[in-house]
């Protein structure tokens, strides 16, 4: 309703006189009641312009496309730089290193997001509007207490504390050597993944104790040199 700011008094019907009046932030003369009608259009087609105007720009910007190009540059900047873009949230673990040279022209973020952790051997999940970023990937097996794990090119002491907080289970190490290990095993027991990790690193015994495992160095290290890039798959048993 348009009112005479003064008196309180409704416009709807004040005829022949000269009023200021105030609507939102601005100050309108009103002469007549056919003035107060057109000022009442007007501010109707404002609002409906802007509106329109907002909802043209929320579609532009679903609508574009995502043109990046990046040479030899870190994987979390790369990362940090196109979630900046799209106005996204992500948390990238301390599994997620090295370098990568990646041109993006995709369409939105999430298949931005797809191509490039492919390409780079990472894996993500979603959760609350945050993406959550790591070269390690733990998923419930098809039993109790079991777990499926794939982890590409990770440090040992990073896949051992990841292994820890995501299969809710103590485990405590020794210093590992800084050699890189790449894990796939499905539908095993956390003793049986470990077991697997620290067989491949000469010098170090699993147990179990108070409802926790250690890793520990025993100081028997020989000249055999070890590789730790290694896969394990169980199907039907075998």
């Amino acid at each position: 309703e348009i009112y005479n700011k003064k008196t309180g008094e409704s416009l709807q019907n004040y005829k022949n006189t000269v009023r200021n009046i105030s609507f939102g932030r601005g100050r309108f003369c009103i002469s007549d009641a056919a003035d107060v009608l057109a000022m009442k259009k007007k501010v109707i087609t404002y609002l409906y312009l802007v509106l329109l105007i907002y909802a043209s720009s929320s579609v532009c910007a679903q609508e574009s496309s995502i043109s990046l190009n990046f040479r030899n540059q870190k994987i979390s900047d790369i990362l940090l730089s196109l979630a900046d873009l799209c106005g996204k949230s992500l948390v990238i673990d301390d599994s997620v290193s090295g370098t990568a040279t990646f041109n993006f022209a995709d369409a939105d973020f999430d298949t931005a997001l797809r191509r490039f952790t492919d390409y780079a051997r990472l894996y993500y999940e979603e959760k609350d509007s945050v993406y959550y970023i790591s070269r390690i990937q733990v998923l419930p097996g098809n039993g109790p207490g079991l777990f499926t794990v794939n982890a590409e090119d990770v440090m040992p002491s990073v896949l051992v504390k990841e292994l820890s907080r995501r299969m809710n289970t103590t485990i405590m190490a020794d210093t590992f050597p800084a050699v890189p290990a790449t894990v796939r095993i499905q539908n095993a027991a956390p003793e049986m993944i470990l077991r697997l990790i620290v067989s491949r690193y000469d010098g170090y015994d699993l147990s179990f104790e108070n409802g926790g495992y250690f890793i520990r160095n025993n100081g028997n290290l020989s000249d055999r040199k070890t590789d730790a890039r290694f896969s394990l798959t169980e199907k039907n048993g075998v």
